[in-house]
């Protein structure tokens, strides 16, 4: 009997060191950018009398002192990690000299608009950029960071943009040639080395307010092993962080855990046994028996909608979203073309049924597959941003997930 429990011992020793060795620990580097997802605007405005505009409402500014207001311009970066601050989920920055293409930069620091109580500005080098760090109030090892760098924005979108954003109303904006491109700084890279794979991995900011351990809402991100890129989409790769977060590294799936809160570090642990994996549609699966309502109100299901010998596009949008919109005469153009091999199906979330009839009584479609999209549908293909185009092959195997109508174009075309 002694010897049948010190054997039963030693199994549960080796598994257990077993599963300890294959635990992996991860280590995060500097902040970086991540390219794929395109870069921001940032709009410069004049102040007026000591004051701006936010949201439409006034709020004055205390400058530095022996400050010199001439040249000097104002703008908002999206920052969640300031407790009470003035600015809704925002943190004021002021720009003298931004005529000279060799601006200054001082941040507000606590938020409270008063820029005479905070640290050390920041000078921009001309044909470079500069990088703007804030730090969270309550817990000020954690930061969040933009880099700001001059775009080749165009002239004709300037007032298209100004109509956007908390900066929008009473306030004067600077000419076009004098706004930044700008990326965020909220993700923290590593690579790991797994079964002699080496994967890049990265720890997203989702909520932008200088940490990474925000269940619900911060990411894993997973690089596409093909080309290298990463995405802030769950369609390409990102994992939100929770209790039951997985990924996978060569076929093998590790939980997520221990999410350093600076983003420094965390840990995967290997799914031996007990892991639930969501099932989500990806790249090479077929279109699932999922129910949607279709324009004229029948029930109808979306592995069943595809015409034989055709390409199928799922098209989600919403009349709220603008780049739905602004996309909208790409999209009839890519239809028009090619009609004979592709068919659309457009599934509208977030509206009223009754907003989206009146939208098609005055904007008749070119196509007569549409319906509403269901929460069933959003969760199984991952659709975070609008508007999400899905696209299947003939054969019916999905090719792409939040894909772009270029890539749409290229592909049909062939």
């Amino acid at each position: 009997m002694k010897n049948y429990i010190y054997l039963l011992c030693l199994i549960l020793s080796v598994q257990s060191s077993i599963y300890a060795q294959e635990s992996i620990d991860v280590t995060f580097g500097k902040y970086d950018k991540v390219t794929s997802n395109g870069y921001g605007v940032t709009k410069l405005i004049k102040p007026t009398h000591d004051s701006i505009y936010f949201s439409g409402k006034p709020y004055k500014i205390t400058y530095p002192n022996s400050f010199d207001v001439v040249d000097t311009a104002f703008t908002t970066i999206y920052f969640t990690g300031i407790e009470n601050g003035m600015l809704d989920r925002s943190i004021g920055v002021l720009v003298t000299d931004y005529t000279s293409k060799k601006p200054t930069f001082y941040i507000d620091g606590n938020g409270n608009m008063d820029f005479s109580d905070d640290g050390v500005p920041l000078d921009f080098q001309q044909d470079t950029f500069v990088d703007l760090y804030f730090n969270n109030s309550e817990f000020r090892d954690g930061r969040f960071g933009v880099r700001l760098f001059y775009a080749s924005l165009k002239k004709e979108n300037e007032n298209f943009l100004s109509q956007m954003g908390p900066l929008a109303r009473n306030n004067e904006f600077v000419a076009i040639d004098y706004w930044f491109g700008e990326y965020r700084l909220n993700n923290r890279f590593a690579e790991v080395t797994h079964e002699g794979t080496t994967y890049t991995i990265a720890l997203h900011d989702y909520n932008c307010n200088g940490t990474f351990d925000d269940k619900g809402k911060d990411k894993i991100l997973l690089a596409n092993p093909y080309d290298q890129t990463v995405s802030t989409q769950r369609q390409h790769g990102a994992e939100i962080y929770s209790d039951s977060a997985i990924i996978t590294l060569g076929g093998r799936h590790f939980q997520v855990k221990n999410i350093d809160k600076t983003g420094k570090s965390m840990q995967l642990l290997p799914c031996n046994d007990g892991c639930e994996i969501a099932n989500r549609i990806r790249v090479g699966d077929t279109l699932s028996h999922s129910m949607f309502t279709a324009l004229d109100s029948t029930e109808r299901y979306l592995n069943e909608v595809q015409e034989e010998g055709k390409y199928l596009l799922l098209d989600v949008w919403g009349l709220w979203c603008k780049g739905c919109l602004m996309q909208q005469p790409h999209l009839e153009k890519i239809y028009t073309d090619n009609s004979d091999r592709l068919q659309i199906l457009s599934l509208n979330w977030g509206d009223l049924p009754a907003s989206v009839y009146t939208h098609y009584k005055t904007h008749k479609p070119l196509w007569n597959d549409n319906g509403f999209a269901t929460k069933e549908i959003l969760e199984q293909y991952m659709v975070e941003s609008y508007p999400n185009f899905i696209l299947v092959d003939p054969s019916g195997k999905i090719i792409k997930l939040g894909t772009r109508l270029n890539e749409v174009e290229a592909i049909i075309g062939d």
